[in-house]
């Protein structure tokens, strides 16, 4: 069995040995239809993805009974928080999930060795999993407006990257609008832009920032598709300027 740890705590050491990890299903969707008039059949409305139930079953040992309940006390005060970090060892890829447990069963009462217990965890996860690391895309030294290039998003489940456009130099810059031309989404920022300033779109908390501080948009949040995406950069500037620009992201997973 691989590696199992939940809030930092191993799950897959010399005192619990987890040996089933049911994590590979897809999670809970929620599907809205509607019925077809006058006709059989429905129409899906939407879907969403819900939450993921993951469950571990293992067994902890120790020399002694009363060690034995030490060790289970332990179990269960390392399992008390919410929305942690639940990280499974996936045939050498680590996937994080956030989780919380929604139930332990240890069957101490029916079960009569007096060093072993058996117990099972079951996670209530959020329903889409990440990579443990960020993956960086540069695009520098952008100089023209439109600008066009592409990248490769690994994974099989839309990430929530941040976008960070810093303006080396600029002359007049008053507009910067990015659009993922894949997925067809846009956002848009004007405003009097000054040379080293840091625009930073933040797909997932919902924010865009100059140098740290909140400023107005127009459009939506970059969509990004786990596969090949296209994206453009286009600018209002009477003169010439020069921009950086990051994509970091963190691999996602259904």
């Amino acid at each position: 069995m691989n590696n199992i740890t939940f809030n930092s705590f191993d799950l897959q050491d010399s005192t619990y040995y987890s040996r089933i990890a049911k994590h590979r299903g897809l999670a809970q969707k929620n599907v809205i239809t509607e019925d077809q008039t006058r006709r059989d059949g429905f129409r899906i409305v939407r879907s969403e993805l819900k939450s993921k139930i993951i469950t571990v079953e293992g067994v902890m040992k120790a020399k002694t009974t009363a060690a034995l309940r030490v060790a289970e006390d332990n179990l269960k005060q390392n399992l008390r928080g919410n929305d942690k970090n639940l990280d499974i060892d996936d045939g050498g890829t680590t996937k994080r999930y956030k989780a919380t447990v929604q139930r332990l069963s240890i069957p101490g009462e029916d079960f009569y060795h007096i060093t072993h217990l058996p117990y099972r965890i079951e996670f209530l996860c959020h329903p889409k999993c990440t990579a443990t690391s960020a993956t960086t895309v540069e695009d520098n030294n952008i100089t023209s407006s439109p600008h066009t290039d592409s990248f490769s998003i690994t994974g099989s489940a839309s990430p929530l990257p941040v976008i960070t456009l810093t303006i080396d130099a600029e002359s007049t810059m008053s507009v910067i609008k990015f659009k993922n031309t894949t997925t067809d989404t846009e956002i848009t920022i004007t405003r009097a832009f000054s040379a080293a300033e840091e625009l930073e779109i933040d797909c997932e908390n919902l924010t865009v920032k100059v140098d740290g501080t909140e400023v107005d948009f127009t459009g939506v949040f970059p969509e990004f598709d786990p596969d090949t995406n296209e994206y453009t950069i286009t600018t209002t500037d009477g003169g010439a300027f020069n921009i950086d620009m990051d994509i970091v992201y963190y691999p996602t997973y259904l």
